[in-house]
């Protein structure tokens, strides 16, 4: 099956996202590595926390699902226990319940200090990963490796050069965005508003420079500007610019 949604877009969880948690709490993964015993009723559980989606510009925050985690030692080390909900339409779906082992390794960085890794459950060799991803057709966290076979990508690789170019980037806030916010205060430019300006900017010299790479418009300037924005055109999208005019698409 081959999914229109992207890898971002996915709910997911890591092991930064718990050994932060376990901060909070007092905890690490290497002390409760040394404090639980195998095989035994001894766990200790993360507090219920809430998947959440923030519009980066409005800040309205959405409630995408909760999850509880709770750690324990098996005879081969620490693993965890999921249980999650997910909402959907503003109904929650069933709860679930899944198990994931942890590996310890030794730092590359900082000899005679560990870190932890998921170990891979999709795979026969004992493959590593950090972060599990969501996937609705399994209701299971999985690596990335199993979202690739699902023909699950970020939204950046299923994306042309030329397509990479033209939207890449963080675009600027929409008009009805900027109702609220301050351009200056007390007689200073706020970091917002030059982050705007530096949006607007960049989107501006993008669509520029396609349409001279594309002939949509007349050459701007001399004809040794035009061909040495061609050039750059040709060298940003990885294919030869249009010899012919065509019509100027709608930008926004």
């Amino acid at each position: 099956m081959c999914y229109r949604i992207s890898t971002e877009n996915l709910l997911s969880f890591g092991i930064p996202s718990i050994t932060r948690l376990l901060r909070k709490e007092g905890y690490s993964l290497h002390s409760l590595d040394s404090r639980l015993r195998p095989d035994s009723q001894d766990r200790v559980e993360i507090p219920s926390y809430t998947w959440t989606r923030t519009n980066s510009w409005t800040g309205e925050r959405k409630v995408l699902g909760e999850v509880c985690i709770r750690i324990r030692k098996g005879l081969g080390g620490l693993c965890l226990e999921v249980e999650y909900s997910v909402r959907k339409e503003g109904r929650p779906w069933d709860k679930m319940c899944l198990r994931y082992d942890l590996v310890r390794r030794e730092s590359n960085l900082k000899p005679g200090t560990f870190r932890y890794y998921f170990r891979d459950p999709y795979s026969q060799e004992e493959k590593l990963c950090s972060k599990l991803y969501l996937l609705p057709e399994l209701g299971e966290f999985v690596p990335r490796s199993v979202l690739q076979s699902y023909g699950v990508l970020y939204g950046q690789q299923r994306r042309g050069k030329k397509e990479r170019f033209l939207s890449g980037g963080k675009r600027p806030p929409k008009p009805e965005e900027l109702r609220y916010r301050k351009r200056h205060y007390r007689g200073r430019e706020t970091p917002f508003w030059r982050r705007y300006l530096e949006l607007c900017e960049e989107e501006d010299y993008r669509w520029g420079l396609a349409l001279v790479g594309e002939n949509w418009t007349p050459d701007l300037g001399s004809p040794e500007i035009a061909q040495e924005l061609r050039t750059e055109y040709r060298r940003l999208c990885g294919r030869k610019s249009s010899t012919r005019r065509e019509k100027v698409p709608e930008i926004g």
